[in-house]
């Protein structure tokens, strides 16, 4: 089998790095475009730095190859609020420049990594289905959606080929908590420098985890996957709360949190856990890796390289 080369826009990053390892841990070319060194840098890759918003350099950057890994968003969850402008240029638009060269240099398919926690918003039907309403109560997921809604609109005009994963919370090794993203890396490294923890609201809030190691085998499913189902939740398929995680982390520390509780933020669901039956039906996959195990891993890891 001849396995497709990838690019992987973003592919230096903690979700990137573990894409970048798996697609050439299977056979295939791969390169990886961002504007920083790699975390981790994976023998065998090639790594082109550049900017997203540099239109020529993602042209360079993907011509000659496949498939497009789309993993980059100029901005997190907590940011796009406050930079609404600029990320609408810096992602949305940049990625429609994207799709422009993907048609013009024969790019087979986008793999888009959307978010399965934003684009819902305020849902009530709970686990969350891809084909409930898309109704996202902040800049950052209402981008996603826009994003993916071009991709649909490229589909029918041009026949560029796409599907989304709409991710849950992804977690595990090499993630480090920078931007305050990634709920178990920022309470870990907090716990373990002695630095307050900020919980906005009480702490309930649910949200959905997934181990990298079994999200990366969804991608590598997809690369064969040939029907017409084009959006999928990928999502461990059960909730956490925040303090429940917290509790997690600390006991595995040995060392108790220094909470500060503070207002609710408007732009935070309070529950969001992905129905993944589709994913399963279609694709053949599931999640594999006991929550337990993989948290444990993932503090052994942070505790070793923070």
């Amino acid at each position: 089998m001849r396995y497709p080369k990838c690019v992987v826009l973003g592919g230096g990053g903690f979700l990137g790095s573990h894409v970048c390892r798996s697609l050439f841990r299977i056979g295939s070319t791969v390169r990886s475009f961002g504007r920083g060194l790699p975390l981790h840098k994976i023998e065998g890759v090639e790594y082109i730095l550049g900017d997203f918003t540099d239109e020529s350099s993602v042209a360079n950057a993907i011509a000659g190859f496949d498939v497009v890994y789309h993993l980059i968003h100029a901005t997190t969850p907590a940011t796009a609020n406050v930079e609404m402008v600029g990320d609408v240029q810096r992602s949305v638009m940049s990625t429609i420049k994207l799709l422009d060269a993907c048609v013009s240099l024969g790019i087979k398919r986008v793999i888009f990594v959307s978010s399965g926690g934003t684009v819902y918003g305020t849902n009530v039907n709970i686990p969350l289905k891809e084909d409930q309403p898309t109704s996202p109560i902040s800049a950052y997921g209402a981008n996603k959606v826009t994003i993916e809604n071009y991709l649909r609109v490229f589909y029918q005009i041009h026949g560029l080929q796409y599907y989304i994963a709409r991710v849950s919370n992804p977690f595990g090794p090499l993630q480090t908590g920078s931007k305050n993203q990634g709920l178990i890396p920022t309470v870990a490294k907090s716990i373990i420098n002695g630095d307050p923890i900020n919980i906005f609201g009480d702490g309930s809030n649910v949200r959905d985890y997934i181990f990298v190691d079994d999200l990366i085998q969804f991608f590598e499913k997809l690369i064969g996957y040939e029907s017409n189902e084009r959006v999928f939740n990928v999502g461990g398929g059960q909730g956490k709360s925040i303090l429940e995680i917290v509790h997690a982390v600390e006991r595995r520390l040995g060392k108790p949190a220094d909470l500060k509780f503070l207002p609710a933020r408007p732009f935070d669901v309070p529950s969001n856990v992905l129905c993944i039956e589709r994913a399963k039906q279609e694709v053949g996959w599931s999640p594999e890796t006991d929550f337990d195990h993989a948290l444990d891993l993932t503090v052994d890891w942070i505790k070793e390289n923070h």
